[in-house]
C-alpha cells in the first residue's frame, strides 16, 4: 500500500513533526504497475495555480515520507502538472514554495518549478544541479505521481 501526507510548509520542525505525529493518510491500493506505482495525491482543485506546494509520499503509514514539491499551472490553454524532489542540489536543504518559484532558505538558490533547473545561487554551480523530477498526470481531476522504486 501507498500512503500520502499533505503539508503546506515543509520546514525542518514541520518535517520533525511529520516524522513523530500520526498524520491523516490516505491508503491507495498497489496499482497494476507493482514497480512503479501512481500515486493520487489530491484534486487538482485543491491546489493554486502557479503556487509550488509540498507534500510528502511514503510508501509505508505513519512513515515521515520523502518530500514532494508539486505545481500545476496552465501552458497554452492546458493545465500541466509538475512534480521534483523537494531537497536542495547544493547542500540537499528542504525547499519550500515561496511566490512562483522554489526556493532554499538555506543559501537562497531558486528552481523553476516546471523544468526544475536553478535559476540562482549555488545550486546552479552543483554537480548535478537539476532536481530529480518524477512523473506527474492529471487523472480524472487529481493529481497523480509516479512512485520510483528508489523512494
Amino acid at each position: 500500500m501507498l500512503y500520502f501526507s499533505a503539508m503546506t510548509e515543509l520546514t525542518r520542525r514541520g518535517f520533525l513533526a511529520a516524522a513523530t505525529a500520526a498524520a491523516i493518510s490516505i491508503v491507495i491500493p498497489d496499482a497494476a504497475d507493482a514497480a512503479n506505482p501512481w500515486l493520487r495525491v489530491a484534486k487538482v482543485s485543491k491546489f493554486k495555480l502557479g503556487q509550488p506546494r509540498v507534500v510528502l509520499l511514503s510508501k509505508t503509514s505513519g512513515a515521515a515520507g520523502t518530500p514532494v514539491t508539486v505545481f500545476v499551472t496552465r501552458i497554452s490553454g492546458k493545465l500541466r502538472v509538475f512534480s521534483f524532489y523537494s531537497q536542495c542540489t547544493h547542500q540537499y536543504r528542504p525547499l519550500k514554495g515561496e511566490g512562483k518559484v522554489l526556493v532554499c532558505p538555506t543559501h537562497g538558490s531558486k528552481f523553476d518549478p516546471k523544468s526544475g533547473k536553478p535559476l540562482f545561487g549555488p545550486a546552479k554551480f552543483s554537480d548535478s544541479p537539476n532536481l530529480k523530477k518524477f512523473n506527474t498526470r492529471i487523472n480524472k481531476g487529481f493529481i497523480e505521481i509516479q512512485i520510483p522504486a528508489d523512494l
